[in-house]
């Protein structure tokens, strides 16, 4: 009889860790589509109806950063940086070793005006990925903006070595090295 009891304990407790495995999976599905609604709406530039579907996305699946990423987006392209900023946090909170929260982030706080915030969360997403040619052609333009020509020019070179047809940050290079008086 005590074997009955323990393989129906066991029964029990794998039907309980199936059912909550159930619930997330269908979660995370519900939340995906919702995702796929959001993303549509927004690059369709309805935003009001995109975060009420990323909203909802998030209410079902949290954690899941890519949805604090894209949301954050959304906000940005509304003009409302510092709801963005609350994303990306979010994103940075679960998973802080996310280089494109850094780098959004930068972005926004780069566009609010805050550019030593900026330099900071670049400089972030370079200690991450130390082979991110875009994050040091970020920082680059951060430091520009505040007139330090030196740490410009040398992150548009570190960039250009990454990627040496980043036309954009060779051009970046050639105009800071010009308003810094070097040929």
């Amino acid at each position: 009889m005590r074997t009955w009891r323990v393989n129906l304990g066991a029964i029990l407790i794998l039907a309980a860790v199936w059912a909550v495995l159930d619930f997330f999976e269908g979660s995370r599905r519900r939340s995906g589509a919702h995702w796929t609604e959001a993303t549509t709406r927004s690059r369709n530039g309805e935003f009001d109806l995109a975060l009420k579907a990323f909203d909802e996305a998030v209410r079902l699946a949290p954690k899941h950063v890519p949805l604090y990423l894209s949301r954050a987006r959304t906000f940005m392209h509304m003009g409302e940086y510092d709801r963005a900023i609350a994303d990306l946090d979010t994103a940075i909170r679960i998973h802080p070793d996310s280089l494109q929260a850094y780098t959004d982030r930068g972005s926004m706080r780069g566009l609010k005006g805050d550019v030593d915030g900026a330099i900071a969360d670049y400089s972030e997403a370079i200690r991450i990925e130390h082979n991110d040619p875009l994050a040091f052609s970020n920082r680059a333009r951060a430091y520009w903006k505040k007139g330090e020509m030196a740490l410009a020019i040398a992150d548009f070179e570190a960039a250009l070595a990454l990627r040496p047809y980043f036309e954009e940050a060779r051009r970046d290079l050639a105009a800071a090295k010009a308003a810094a008086g070097i040929r």
